[in-house]
């Protein structure tokens, strides 16, 4: 169970330092926030 969360940790980490590209692979919160602004605009239903 704690391995997701590593990643996840990781992800964001790599993100923020630009080692990897935001284009290819948003950052998680990148793509929770977009995930909150889609559900309340009603696009995702």
């Amino acid at each position: 169970m704690i391995l997701p969360v590593v990643v996840l940790i990781g992800w964001q980490i790599a993100g923020n330092l630009d080692l990897i590209s935001k284009n290819l692979l948003p950052t998680p919160c990148a793509i929770g926030s977009t995930f909150v602004d889609l559900a309340k605009s009603g696009d995702l239903l």
